[in-house]
């Protein structure tokens, strides 16, 4: 998808701040730090509670060393923590207005929550959750599996399936729960409908709660409402969760370097390597292996039992066409190493480095070829400090705006309104999807990360209650492949899903496997990730200089202590280590604030400052076991937000970047039949019309086998065969699927015999490992019910094509000049025009480099290898006759019922079936070199087409 010309500014920013000033001082601020350690520390705080600052300060001890580092986070650190950080709603200005400064209170203000773990559920018996509970509804993970009902449960800190036998009351009530439901209504309508004492529903309602296939708005929510406010419960006690803000007193904020942040997120866009979420990859393919092209219930195809798991836990030819794909996939992005060495942006930062330059200059990177590129989310954030007014980038990206935004929005009715605002943007940006919430929590203490109010119309609880109106149930949700993209359908909503979960929380912690396929799915085919992490592509350097695009600092300056340095200030004394570390900061140049750690977890040290030498050589004793780096801080001297008496603040800067364009469009979900229909024409058993064997053994002896044994058994039979197709496979070890269907089903077992009797001697050597005799499951979804005996024609026209062409051990070379060809006429015969060919073809040449990360080099060494293959089989227009007549009128009978989408659809299937069929290994592969060879082929006919004036 062609990404946006122009990104947007959202009218309104989010400033991070830290409480103290840079300029302040422990002293003055002692009494203030202690108070704040005592909410985010109460054991550190028991051990100096009694202390004054002037003892403590003569000392070196760990105490003193971690008020240190509270004080440093107080200063410098301002993601949002307790009372240590704040976050304000600034307006963005378009103009610098007459004064520059933006002019915050001074104090923060908390809002204070009970801290999550204060409410868990498994403090309460259910008797109190059901006594106190006005309504029910039945938990939204609960689905179907054969005579029992299925959900999500929370059990002893872990999730699990609970699976449930069903009985007539239980489904009654799960049928009036489906929506909200009084208690006094759902306890009037069983008691009448069986005729049941109150106490024996309530019991049975109990049990339902117990065994949590039922909900109850005495149960925690993380979303909505906070919890303890819609239960109106005291704060008490020392257990809080606290999030402050702060006020700004004047001005507003104003940076021109930020309206070239679209030519900068086009430039990372194009030049970052990517790589989609390797789960959701394996997924996809585990997924087409077993339902194909269906559309499944999200319950069952991430079902222990039924489904998925989800993030659980050859014989080399020797030809030139195989030395080409040696090197071609040699240099695809297969893996990181690979990547950080091929990848021409990587290479540019690493030239850099090691000449030795302080500063590397993005600009100056040499145009190349313009590559497919992800598309952008609708709103994502970059969130930034300034120094010298240029914005040194600290996060860029996120799947949506209110990744960073969503836990802030329950302490501010501002925030929860722009976080609103940004999810009504990317609905707005796409008519024909639906955006969800997904609640869930787990971790305890870490779950208050996650609770938010409720920004998007529609929710899917995966855990507690949810006081929101529109809710989802997994039973009703669908998931099935479109393309390379896995869909979410509602299929009581008649629309498409997109997950967006406003949270921060990392979903790589999570155990549900559920939870993080949606995760994961949200981020699907998009550029979440803009950040340049220049140590994660190039680990291990003694020195990074400072990356910068333009006015934007992308990574700054960045050194290695070395293991000399490091045994130094480890070994001596304090003094001699502190002379050692100042002699050393001398020599690279820093004579101003510096950093050690990563994100969030970050310190700050000024250099002439003593303590905070003593600090860093402290902080190194710590950590001796891992390498330690430094970055230059890039802090202002004189900064643009300040305290309300003028004091500089290390201020952070979250802009909210926006498109309009759409990025998802609508989808339908695959044919569905009924349940008769399925019966009868998708699943033929053995004994049927249509025999299907899986034959296991090496690729290497696959075309002995076929071009021998399996032609010979086929002539023997071939009055008893009325159709027959064979497909290579993996799945389970590689092995030969062969499909014959008989003309005469009393002949059966025959067949059987016959074909047992032709592979007895390679199964008696070894060189057939098993063959089974399995249930044929046709892919109705695919080829459609009406048609697919059509499919199976060809199928048949194919097989026979493809053997008369195994004969004679051909070269990998010869096979791909005849699998050009035969690609040549289906196309003539699929499409009308040259240009809908030749846009098809480009189309999937491109979703190809895409997926194995084709490089410049990869390009290159392709058209040298294409140049070869043309001289050795000079391109013609195809000629129809050397292909088999019957071949081509299945084809063109297959065609003429098709609408355009199906015939696109279809002939990306035949080639890719074809393919498979010709060659014996590594067909994915050799498929994406073919269809860069035909977009040659095509354009080269194209060119003598138009030279000559003749079609």
């Amino acid at each position: 998808m062609k990404p946006p010309n122009q990104l947007n500014i959202y009218p309104q920013v989010i400033c991070r701040t830290p409480i103290f000033s840079i300029q302040a001082v422990m002293p003055e601020k002692f009494p203030l730090l202690k108070e704040l350690i005592r909410d985010a520390s109460p054991d550190l705080h028991q051990l100096f509670c009694d202390l004054d600052y002037n003892s403590l300060s003569r000392s070196r001890s760990k105490i003193s060393f971690s008020l240190w580092k509270y004080f440093n986070r107080a200063k410098f650190r301002a993601t949002p923590f307790g009372r240590f950080a704040a976050v304000t709603l600034i307006t963005l200005q378009t103009a610098q207005l007459q004064e520059a400064a933006i002019y915050l209170q001074d104090a923060l203000t908390p809002i204070i929550f009970h801290d999550w773990d204060f409410g868990l559920i498994c403090n309460e018996s259910i008797s109190s959750l059901i006594n106190k509970s006005k309504y029910f509804i039945v938990n939204h993970t609960t689905y179907k599996a054969g005579n029992n009902w299925r959900c999500v449960a929370y059990v002893d800190s872990h999730y699990q399936i609970n699976c449930i036998s069903r009985f007539e009351e239980m489904d009654y009530i799960i049928q009036l729960t489906n929506k909200c439901v009084s208690k006094i209504d759902l306890l009037k309508a069983v008691c009448y409908k069986f005729n049941l004492s109150t106490g024996s529903v309530l019991n049975l309602i109990m049990q339902l709660v117990d065994i949590q296939l039922l909900w109850c708005d005495a149960m925690m929510n993380i979303t909505g409402e906070d919890f303890f406010i819609r239960t109106k419960q005291e704060l008490t006690g020392s257990s809080k969760y606290i999030i402050s803000t702060r006020a700004c007193h004047s001005g507003g904020y104003f940076n021109p370097q930020i309206n070239k942040v679209t030519e900068l997120v086009h430039f990372l866009n194009q030049h970052l390597p990517y790589s989609a979420s390797k789960n959701l990859q394996n997924f996809k393919h585990a997924f087409q292996k077993k339902f194909d092209r269906r559309a499944v219930p999200l319950s069952i195809a991430l079902d222990p039992e039924l489904g998925l798991p989800y993030a659980g836990r050859a014989v080399v030819i020797n030809d030139t066409q195989q030395q080409l794909m040696d090197q071609v996939f040699t240099f695809c992005n297969q893996d990181s190493s690979t990547q950080l060495l091929l990848n021409p942006l990587l290479k540019f930062i690493l030239n850099s480095i090691t000449l030795g330059e302080k500063i590397t200059r993005l600009e100056n990177l040499p145009t190349s070829k313009t590559m497919t590129v992800p598309s952008l989310p609708n709103t994502f954030n970059l969130l930034y400090h300034e120094y010298k007014q240029q914005p040194v980038l600290h996060h860029f990206g996120g799947c949506s705006a209110n990744v960073l935004l969503g836990r802030f929005t329950i302490a501010d009715d501002g925030l929860e309104a722009l976080g609103k605002e940004i999810a009504q943007i990317e609905q707005r940006a796409n008519p024909d999807t639906l955006f969800f919430d997904v609640s869930y929590h787990a971790e305890k203490h870490v779950d208050n990360i996650n609770r938010r109010k409720q920004l998007y119309s529609y929710e899917l609880p995966l855990s507690g209650w949810s006081p929101g109106e529109l809710k989802l149930q997994l039973k009703d949700i669908d998931v099935f492949l479109d393309g390379e993209e896995l869909v979410l359908y509602s299929k009581v909503l008649q629309k498409r899903l997109i997950p967006r979960i406003p949270t921060a929380y990392n979903s790589n912690r999570a155990e549900l496997n559920i939870y993080r396929f949606l995760s994961d799915v949200q981020s699907q085919s998009l550029r979440t990730d803009l950040n340049l992490r220049v140590q994660d592509y190039l680990p291990g350097l003694d020195h990074y200089s400072r990356i910068v695009y333009k006015e934007f600092i992308l990574s700054p300056e960045t050194w290695r202590i070395s293991d000399e340095i490091l045994k130094k200030l480890g070994s001596g004394g304090d003094d001699i280590a502190k002379e050692t570390l100042k002699g050393w900061l001398d020599a690279i140049g820093i004579n101003t604030y510096f950093k050690v750690g990563l994100t969030d977890q970050t310190l700050t040290f000024d250099p002439t400052q003593e303590d905070d030498l003593f600090a860093f050589v402290n902080y190194c004793r710590q950590q001796q076991k891992t390498a330690i780096y430094i970055t230059e801080a890039l802090i202002d001297s004189n900064t643009t937000v300040k305290n309300e008496y003028g004091e500089d603040l290390s201020a952070e800067i979250s802009l909210t970047l926006y498109h309009h364009e759409k990025i998802y469009e609508a989808c339908s979900p695959p044919m569905v039949l009924y349940a008769d229909q399925k019966a009868a024409l998708r699943n033929i058993y053995p004994g049927n019309d249509w025999l299907y064997f899986e034959i296991y053994m090496h690729p290497s002896r696959m075309n002995q086998v076929l071009t021998s044994n399996i032609k010979r058994f086929l002539q023997v039979n071939k009055k008893l065969i009325k159709l027959w197709f064979f497909v290579r496979y993996d799945d389970g070890g590689p092995h030969l699927r062969l499909r014959l269907q008989l003309r005469d089903v009393q002949q059966a077992y025959h067949v059987i015999s016959q074909l047992n009797q032709t592979l007895k001697q390679e199964l008696n050597l070894g060189i057939i490992s098993d063959v089974q005799l399995k249930t044929y499951s046709r892919e109705l979804e695919r080829y459609h019910p009406s048609r697919i005996h059509l499919a199976e024609a060809i199928f048949y026209q194919d097989s026979k094509y493809v053997l008369t062409l195994l004969n004679g051990k051909p070269t990998t070379t010869y096979l791909y000049h005849y699998t050009l060809q035969i690609m040549l006429s289906l196309l003539e015969t699929s499409f009308d025009d040259e240009a809908h060919k030749l846009s098809f073809v480009m189309n999937v040449a491109a979703n190809f480099s895409k997926e194995f990360d084709f490089t410049g080099t990869s390009f290159k060494v392709i058209n040298q290898a294409y140049k070869q293959f043309r001289s050795d089989y000079p391109f013609a227009k195809c000629d129809h006759g050397q292909l088999p007549k019957k071949y081509m009128s299945a084809f063109r009978t297959y065609i003429k019922t098709t609408d355009s989408a199906e015939t696109v659809a279809f002939v990306a299937d035949a080639f890719h079936m074809h393919i498979n069929r010709v060659f014996t290994q590594d067909q994915r592969k050799h498929e994406a070199i073919l269809y860069q060879y035909l977009v040659k082929d095509m354009k080269t006919y194209q060119y003598h087409s138009r030279k000559t004036g003749q079609p």
